[in-house]
Parts: structure tokens; C-alpha cells; sequence
């Protein structure tokens, strides 16, 4: 046995299967590999790798090549040849990690296989230069008493702070390759682990920076929706942010990653859609009609009087009617993300993280000083989904639940980012009234879809399907609550 090893640190969870080359016979063409994760070849002597005549292979890795018992490179002719290295730009096998499905029950003979319309989930841990910057950042945009939340944007370091949620500065890619060689462009995301802080009905969500998946908070998650052989890579940059010394970040390509898609589920149909020859109907992907029976799902609890918080309470109350409802029939619930109740961006523009909200009620009411986390209210989201999954239900997520419509315009629209930064600069100090056409276009003009609020809105549309659209159960997405 041959290997080629490079220094590697340990793995805090499953890193992704060895690329396996093995059965084949090659006496000429060009073949090429260049894979972030260990080669073998073979996996097993009884599958060998011959390489002979005119043949030209090399086996590039960024940890670690290892030629096994069942490997032939020789007798060759021509330009004819066999080369393998290792080569550290490929970056760290364990910087890469297989979250969804299980590894123990779906890493089968080295490759990972996915059920059709099931989530794939990869974790990334970013290079400590990345991390520096991210850090800088929420440092400096939260620059006061640990647990105050009242962000400051203007004591930010622009260039060498990164925003890990601002799709433009850092840019996360996903290029998947599907059975049929057709290429797939799927966007990443930046997530915080968390978990209940205490015991009790009262519990509030907090980050979890002991959980072993803390370090890999850059995420991937797909559903594939073809049988067979997929491959992908994996492409980080941060444009616009340099280090200290001002030298810029490295861009990271991870590659060379397969994984093979199974059949579904006998209770998985895929996603739904529009009937294509009714355009009325529902339908999934595999042609099962879809008769959807259910009920709005709130967490409110007027008994406990704490309407502010979300809190454990809310978030058993809501699993458990999953279950409830799939047992007398019913298949549907619709879900608002409302502000500290699972929306992902609050009080502050583009940062989907801790917030501090004074209350907007005039008077106040007795309401406290809010604060909240949008990362803590995706965290609970993402437990909610994956029940609505167990359970057969499917959900109409209401992504902008109020209305500027009487009270909500103070109590549901006082504290919204785009209320605060695009309307309420521009309310008519004379009729106390805005253009409510200026919450989604700058100006009111909605030729205004590069730039402004409209360019707020697409960022974090794209944030949540980056999250939650892998789901079939994510049914409908209905843009707004009562609002023409």
C-alpha cells in the first residue's frame, strides 16, 4: 500500500465519505481528480484500478491519497503516465460535514445516499480568517453590556467587518451536477445552534455554543428531486472584506463531493404545485392530488400574559397539535412569522440576529423593553418544520403577517426594519402619513428593484429559502396578511 498524507485536525462530526475509484480500466484518455477529501483506490482489491498504455491519471487531494491492495499503475506508452498529490489549496476534508441524514444509517460502501424529496445537510467550518471578521462584526455592532441587544451600525469597521447574513458580502454557493450532467446553482446560509435555556413552560431559546455543530455555522440544505449519481462543490468569497493587515480573504473552492439519491418514501409525494391541467388543484411532484384541511397555528397564550416573549410554552403548544390535527385528518396549518415569533429580521436592517425593541405602544401599556433573536426564532422554526414533516402536515407560511392598519400600524409595524429605515424618515410631519408604496420601492417607484428596500426584501427571501425551502412541507408561501 502507497499513501500520501498531509496533516488534518479532528473531526467533530461526520466528514464526508472518501472519494472511491475503483473497477475501472484505463489505457488512455485523460482523468483528472482533484477532491478536498481523501482518494482510495480501491475501496475494496476485488473492484481494482488499472492505469496502462497512453493513459494520463491523476489523483490530486487536499488531506490524503491512499493506493490500496487491488491499485495497477504501469507499462506505460506514449505520453502515458500516473501522478498523485496532495495539494493544501483543496482546503481541510474536516472543514466539511455530513449534518442530514443520519451517517450511520445512510453512508452505505462510502457514499452518502438521500432519499428523493429528503433533506441533504452539509455543515462548513469557515478558515479563522472568516471567523475573525464575523466576530468583528457582532463585537462591534452590538458594542454594549452583553445581553443589552441595542445594536450600533455605525460603529461597524466596514472593511474588515463581515456581515455573515449580507449575500453580497459573503457569498455561499452550492453547484450541484444531477444525474442527468445538468448543473444547479443552490445558496448557503449563515445559522446559529441553539437551544431552551432552562427547563419549563417559560423557557426562551439561546445560542448553543457548546454544541458540536456550533463551529460549522455556514449550511447547506437540498432535497433532491432525481434518482441517481449527484455531484457538487462547494465556493466561498467575501469580496469586500480584508483582514487587518489588509490583505483580502481567500476565496475557498471544496470539491469533488457525490451522493446518491434513492427512491422516496412511500409518504413523501415531493413538493406541491398547481394542477398543470386544472390550474385550480393541488398537486405533488409525483401526481397524488392534495386536499388540504386545517387551521391557522398560533403560540399565543393569554394565560400566562407574557404576549411579548415566545417562550417554551408556544413552541409545545404548536408541536403538539401536529400530531392532533394528523390524527382526525387534517394535513394544513398556516404559520405567521411574526416579530419575536419566529420572523427572521427585526429592528435591525439586514441582520438576522439579537434586537432590542422599546415598545411601540402609545401609551406603553405596561410592555416592557423587548428584545429577541431572529437566529434563536429560525432555530425553533427549523424544529417546528422538521415535526411538520413527521406528522404529514403541510404549512402556508406567512412571511409579513401585520398590516399598517389601525393598531398594528404602532404595535405590528412600530419596530419593523423597513418601517423604521424607509417610512418613518419620510412620514409627513404635517398628516402623520407615509407612502406605503415606499416600504417595498424606494420612492414609491417600483422600478426600484435593485436598490433600497426592495433590495432588503430580496435578501431576506432569499435567506429563508436558502433555509427552508429543501421542505415539501413548506406548501405556499403568502408574501403578506391582509394587505392589498
Amino acid at each position: 500500500m502507497l499513501w500520501f498524507v498531509s496533516g488534518s485536525g479532528l473531526w467533530a462530526q461526520t466528514p464526508w465519505p472518501n472519494l472511491c475509484i475503483q473497477n475501472v480500466e484505463w489505457t488512455e484518455d485523460t482523468y483528472h481528480t482533484a477532491v478536498t477529501q481523501p482518494i482510495e483506490a480501491p475501496c475494496v482489491p476485488s473492484s481494482p484500478v488499472v492505469i496502462s498504455g497512453t493513459a494520463d491519471a491523476e489523483f490530486v487531494s487536499g488531506t490524503e491519497v491512499h493506493l490500496t491492495d487491488g491499485f495497477h499503475a504501469g507499462d506505460f506508452s506514449g505520453d502515458g503516465q500516473f501522478h498523485a498529490h496532495i495539494d493544501d489549496v483543496l482546503g481541510d476534508p474536516a472543514d466539511v460535514v455530513l449534518i442530514a441524514p443520519d451517517p450511520g444509517t445512510h453512508i452505505v460502501d462510502n457514499v452518502v445516499h438521500v432519499e428523493k424529496w429528503e433533506k441533504l445537510e452539509v455543515g462548513l467550518r469557515l478558515p479563522q480568517e472568516y471567523r475573525d471578521a464575523i466576530d468583528r462584526f457582532f463585537e462591534n455592532y452590538y458594542p454594549f453590556s452583553p445581553g443589552n441587544n441595542t445594536s450600533n451600525p455605525g460603529n461597524l469597521d466596514r472593511p474588515h467587518d463581515l456581515n455573515p447574513y449580507a449575500d453580497d458580502s459573503l457569498l455561499v454557493t452550492m453547484v450541484l451536477k444531477d444525474p442527468t450532467g445538468a448543473e444547479r446553482l443552490k445558496w448557503g446560509f449563515f445559522m446559529k445552534e441553539a437551544k431552551w435555556d432552562t427547563i419549563g413552560s417559560e423557557a426562551k431559546p439561546l445560542e448553543d455554543t457548546n454544541n458540536l455543530l456550533h463551529p460549522y455555522n455556514m449550511r447547506y440544505r437540498v432535497s433532491p428531486d432525481m434518482e441517481g449519481l449527484w455531484q457538487f462543490n462547494i465556493h466561498i468569497e467575501a469580496p469586500h472584506t480584508s483582514t487587518l493587515a489588509d490583505q483580502p480573504l481567500p476565496e475557498l473552492h471544496f470539491t469533488g463531493y457525490e451522493f446518491y439519491c434513492d427512491p422516496p418514501h412511500e409518504d413523501n409525494h415531493g413538493y406541491l404545485q398547481v394542477n398543470p391541467v386544472n390550474r385550480r388543484m393541488l398537486q405533488f411532484d409525483d401526481g397524488t392530488n392534495f386536499f388540504g384541511l386545517g387551521v391557522n397555528m398560533n403560540g399565543g397564550r393569554k394565560d400566562l400574559g407574557q404576549w411579548w416573549d415566545y417562550i417554551y410554552h408556544d413552541y409545545q403548544m404548536m408541536k403538539e397539535s401536529m400530531p392532533l390535527l394528523s390524527a382526525v385528518g387534517g394535513n394544513f396549518m398556516r404559520i405567521m412569522l411574526l416579530e419575536r415569533f419566529l420572523a427572521p429580521e427585526w429592528v435591525n436592517l439586514g441582520v438576522y440576529d439579537a434586537y432590542r425593541a422599546p415598545s411601540p405602544c402609545t401609551p406603553a401599556q405596561g410592555v416592557p423593553v423587548m428584545r429577541g433573536n431572529g437566529q434563536l426564532e429560525c432555530w425553533v422554526f427549523d424544529s417546528l418544520l422538521y415535526h411538520a414533516h413527521e406528522n404529514g402536515i403541510y404549512l402556508q407560511l406567512c412571511l409579513e403577517a401585520n398590516t399598517p392598519a389601525v393598531a398594528y400600524e404602532g404595535y405590528g409595524w412600530g419596530n419593523h426594519p423597513y418601517v423604521r429605515h424607509f417610512l418613518e424618515p419620510r412620514r409627513d410631519t404635517a398628516t402623520g402619513r407615509y407612502d406605503v408604496k415606499e416600504y417595498f420601492y424606494t420612492g414609491g417607484d417600483t422600478a426600484n428593484t435593485d436598490s433600497g428596500v426592495f433590495y432588503y426584501w430580496k435578501r431576506r427571501y432569499k435567506y429563508m429559502l436558502a433555509r427552508w425551502g429543501w421542505s415539501v412541507n413548506v406548501a405556499v408561501l403568502e408574501p403578506f396578511n391582509e394587505i392589498d
